[in-house]
């Protein structure tokens, strides 16, 4: 079992089931929050209280009101060097202006040989 401090313990007592609503696993999410619990390890309780997959857990805790917002920015290094390295690139996809996919083909040098 993991180890939590007594606030993330009262929370974890909840009744909470697969059949909870979404507005109650993100009011648990959120609660959970602020009593000190970090992303994996809510994600650790969701699986284990919910008996799901990670997977479905950490979408839950991903889209949830309280962690949404670290995982819906976009990071702009990201953009930054996707920009500078598609400029060269062989081949770009781009959706809504931004370079989303680069792609460089490695062994073109070797056809040319």
């Amino acid at each position: 079992m993991l180890e939590h401090n007594k606030e993330i313990e009262k929370i974890i007592e909840r009744n909470l089931t697969e059949s909870s609503s979404e507005s109650e696993i993100d009011k648990f999410i959120s609660d959970l929050k602020k009593v000190g619990s970090n992303p994996i390890i809510t994600m650790k309780i969701i699986v284990k209280k919910l008996n799901i997959d990670f997977g479905k857990a950490k979408d839950m805790v991903f889209n949830s009101s309280a962690w949404g917002f670290l995982y819906s920015q976009p990071n702009p290094f990201n953009q930054e060097f996707l920009d500078i390295v598609s400029e060269n690139a062989d081949q770009v996809e781009r959706k809504n202006g931004k370079v989303i996919s680069v792609t460089y083909k490695l062994d073109k040098d070797s056809e040319n040989n």
